[in-house]
Parts: C-alpha cells; sequence; structure tokens
C-alpha cells in the first residue's frame, strides 16, 4: 500500500504543478550576464532600487553609451535612440508563462514630451514599452532622481524557441540618463501530456492493488 500511496501521490503532484524551464542565469545570481548577449552599459548589482527581488543580484541596465540597439535587438528603432540591452534565446516544450519584475529610473524631467526616455522588453521581435517619463514615479535611488518602483509583468508564450531582450533607451539626447532594473524572470510550464500519463499510472496501480487485496 505504500507503493501506491507513493505512485499516485507522484501523479497528482506533477499534473497540479508546474516545471521550470531554462533560462540560463534568470536571476543575474552569478554576478554578471552569463547566458546572455548585452550591449551598451549594462552590470550586475546587488541591493538598490527596492531590489533585488529574488536571491542577491539584479541587473542594471542604463543608456549612458547612447549604443544604437536596432542591429543588436534585431528590431526598428528610431535614429534618435540609444541605450542599453540585454538579450536571450531560449525553448519551451508546451504552453507556458514568461514572467519578470522591473523597475524604470530615470533622471529626465518628467513627464518629457521631448526627451522621453523609456524601458522596454522585446518579445519574439514585438517590442512592449514598460515604463517612460509620462509613467508614475517616486523618490529615486542608485543616482537617479526618480523611479517607478518594482513591477511584474507576466505574459503567456507558445512551445518553441523564443526570443527575449530588455533595453532602455535616450530619445533625443544623450545627456540625461535613465535605467532599468531587471530581477526574477522565470519561465513555468505544465507538461500535461507527461502529467497525465503518470496520472493513469497512478491510477491503474490503485485498481492493481484492489485486486491484490480483494483475491
Amino acid at each position: 500500500m505504500k507503493k501506491l500511496i507513493a505512485a499516485s501521490g507522484l501523479a497528482l503532484t506533477l499534473f497540479g504543478g508546474g516545471v521550470q524551464a531554462v533560462v540560463i542565469n534568470p536571476g543575474f545570481e552569478t554576478g554578471d550576464f552569463t547566458g546572455w548577449s548585452t550591449a551598451g552599459t549594462v552590470s550586475v548589482i546587488g541591493p538598490g532600487g527596492g531590489g533585488p527581488t529574488e536571491g542577491l543580484s539584479q541587473a542594471l541596465l542604463t543608456n549612458s553609451a547612447n549604443q544604437d540597439l536596432s542591429a543588436f535587438l534585431g528590431v526598428a528603432l528610431p535614429s534618435n535612440m540609444g541605450g542599453g540591452a540585454i538579450t536571450q534565446t531560449f525553448s519551451v516544450a508546451s504552453v507556458a508563462t514568461l514572467e519578470f519584475d522591473w523597475n524604470f529610473l530615470t533622471n529626465e524631467n518628467t513627464p518629457s514630451g521631448t526627451y522621453n526616455d523609456f524601458a522596454f522588453y522585446v518579445l519574439d521581435g514585438v517590442v512592449t514599452v514598460l515604463a517612460d517619463t509620462f509613467s508614475t514615479f517616486g523618490p529615486g535611488d542608485l543616482g537617479f532622481s526618480e523611479q517607478t518602483g518594482y513591477a511584474t509583468v507576466s505574459v503567456p508564450i507558445s512551445a518553441g524557441s523564443h526570443a527575449l531582450a530588455f533595453g532602455v533607451v535616450d530619445v533625443s539626447d544623450q545627456i540625461i540618463d535613465s535605467g532599468l532594473l531587471v530581477d526574477r524572470i522565470t519561465v513555468t510550464t505544465v507538461s500535461e501530456p507527461a502529467s497525465l500519463t503518470l496520472f493513469g499510472l497512478g491510477l491503474a496501480s490503485l485498481t492493481f492493488m484492489r485486486r491484490r487485496a480483494s483475491a
């Protein structure tokens, strides 16, 4: 009976839980950008800006180098924008959820229609703005006058290979800096076919043990 309980428990646990897909160095706990490609001024830091949100490290991207990111990211950005970015490609075997924490920091006047620096992420070639100078800010940190504070993004993704990037850019000037903190990048999948198979094996074991008990 103990073997039956163990088998059934394994099946039920896997059926209800998630399996972590592999994103290399998702929380930057190596202290560097192992697994990531980088452009511009980026660094791995410890506490600051309300983070890290997990572990001991977080990534800080700034636009101080004002590097052209269009070719690096494979997306079209206007010529008056430059900054810093990181990118990595990963794969998942089934439908999953991508989640990460972020915080936009700036020294620009807020709001600023002319110098509207912004932070963004890119998923499979689609650029999504996280925050700009029109966002809601609180007191800054890490040498920046203002920050949005950490927030979390959750995005559903399909099975297959995905290109993920984070970046922050200057707009129209190269004088006043902005930054983006990133941490706790996770990809959680539910492997339904494998879970259902194990669940079925658990039920089969239950039937077999009942028959033996009644024999």
